[in-house]
């Protein structure tokens, strides 16, 4: 019988600036946002920043997602 171990899916980090964490590893690896978590436009609020962001590969799996941490 073979061994079968979990599969780890997404690594999730804690952050108290989730925005800059996330466009730190997305400009690191080529990810992008998952739809509806990209940066807003310049000086408009980031209720997404401020919460929970998702990090695609090129072929659309979620690889890395940023919370905010107080």
């Amino acid at each position: 019988m073979a061994d079968s171990y979990p599969a780890l899916r997404t690594v999730v980090f804690d952050a108290t600036d989730a925005r800059l964490v996330a466009e730190f590893w997305r400009q690191l690896l080529g990810f992008v946002y998952r739809a509806g978590d990209e940066p807003p436009a310049a000086g408009e609020p980031d209720p997404q920043g401020s919460d929970w962001l998702v990090l695609r590969d090129r072929n659309g799996t979620a690889r890395m997602a940023v919370q905010q941490d107080a």
